[in-house]
């Protein structure tokens, strides 16, 4: 009996594990209107015949949101005399009519939509649309913007679902600090940014050339720079640390040699003189073959205006030393080296603007009189003597596309120049 009754029992366990064993019968999709139910069916992992396990619906759920046609999926079960029947009710997003685009300015809406796999016509995927949002992105930081997107108003419009709304928000810089100054005045660096301003949109590239402007003013030992999130997303705080070179000279030396003999001298330079960026230059000689004084003020103002036009002015009172050989009046003679002295007195006055990134344009006039001082010359020698004012004018053109000015490591410098001058000889022998 005990036998019996152990057989009865294992045949009812396996009756009742085979009741609760539960098989497909069918699969069914609800609500596609645009995307075939084939290609629908294709991505789940449901067949007729096989054994259901919760697992399946929440794995084909993901299946089919990864689709990108879908805003929802939600999967259903009956209970049939066949077996269960899975329907998939899918809500598929609607065929695009427009993309507006706003916000964009640095490129056009034709360039946008050209990088965009949603156009007008297709159905509306968000798989197409996040690569859509990279490929934008991409395409700003090709030419060293930022771009980001408002999130509230990206996708498809509340009230009209057809029309896909790219509502851009382009980066720009929100404010500039300047730190590390200690003599210099913070415009001396502001005015050098020409890009990076408040307002602006912000550009890595143009950044650099920035701070290329601000080393090449050559007040700067090191500059460096740090971009962080501004008020929002769509600005950033830019702070631009320099730490500061000496910019002052003085010495006092003297020099001796068999032509100049000896020579002392007194010289003083500032090339941020005033914490503006202004150069001052003075230098003072005593001395040489005619024991005579020499002096030299030079002054450079290199912002002279908000277009960047610079002011040079030089003005000297100065003995110039010359040498060379004179010739004899007797055919075929050559007298020995000679020396004689010029005093040279006037002033140098430039102005230069830049015509373009690369290139700037000068014109200087100068004026000064010149009077020759001990011509040591035999009665048989011929000496040119000219002595009088020259009044000139010069006009200068460069194409600067060096990366440093003073230690370039990449670029070219080229300079054509023109000088037109008139004599007045009032000494001639």
């Amino acid at each position: 009996m005990r036998g019996l009754q152990v057989v009865l029992c294992a045949l009812l366990v396996v009756s009742t594990a085979a009741a609760q064993v539960q098989r497909i019968a069918e699969v069914i999709v609800r609500g596609n209107v645009n995307v075939p139910q084939e290609a629908i069916l294709a991505k789940v992992s449901a067949r007729a015949g096989m054994e259901f396990e919760e697992a399946i619906l929440s794995r084909d759920r993901a299946a089919l949101r990864d689709m990108g046609f879908f805003s929802d999926v939600i999967p259903r079960v009956e209970n049939t005399p066949q077996g269960v029947r899975i329907i998939y009710e899918v809500q598929e997003y609607p065929r695009i009519s427009q993309v507006r685009i706003t916000g964009n300015t640095v490129f056009s809406t034709e360039e946008i939509l050209q990088v965009m796999r949603l156009q007008p016509g297709r159905l509306m995927n968000h798989n197409d649309l996040a690569a859509d949002i990279e490929a934008i992105t991409r395409l700003y930081m090709q030419k060293g913007y930022l771009v980001n997107f408002d999130a509230d108003a990206l996708g498809l419009d509340r009230t009209d679902p057809t029309i896909l709304n790219l509502p851009l928000r382009e980066v720009t810089v929100e404010a500039v600090r300047i730190t590390g100054l200690r003599k210099t005045r913070e415009r001396v660096v502001r005015r050098e940014m020409r890009y990076t301003r408040p307002g602006a949109l912000y550009n890595l590239g143009l950044i650099q050339r920035d701070l290329q402007r601000v080393y090449n003013t050559e007040l700067f030992e090191d500059i460096s720079y740090r971009a962080e999130i501004g008020s929002d997303l769509g600005k950033v705080l830019v702070t631009v640390n320099v730490t500061e070179r000496r910019t002052g000279l003085f010495s006092i030396g003297a020099a001796y040699n068999n032509r100049q003999q000896l020579v002392g001298f007194l010289e003083m330079y500032e090339t941020n003189f005033r914490g503006m960026g202004q150069t001052l230059g003075v230098r003072l000689e005593r001395g040489g073959p005619a024991n005579a004084s020499s002096y030299e003020v030079n002054f450079v103002e290199p912002w002279l205006d908000w277009r960047n036009t610079s002011l040079a002015v030089s003005v000297f009172d100065k003995t110039v030393y010359r040498f060379g050989r004179v010739f004899s009046s007797e055919p075929g003679t050559i007298g020995d080296e000679d020396r004689y002295d010029e005093r040279r007195r006037g002033g140098i006055v430039t102005l230069s603007r830049p015509l373009s990134e690369t290139t700037r344009a000068y014109v200087g006039v100068r004026t000064e009189s010149v009077r020759t001082n001990n011509p040591a010359v035999l009665p048989t020698e011929i000496f040119i003597k000219q002595d009088g004012t020259v009044n000139a004018l010069s006009l200068r053109l460069t194409h600067n596309t060096r990366d440093v000015d003073f230690d370039p490591a990449s670029g070219g410098f080229e300079a054509v120049s023109l000088e037109f001058a008139q004599a007045d000889l009032k000494d001639v022998g």
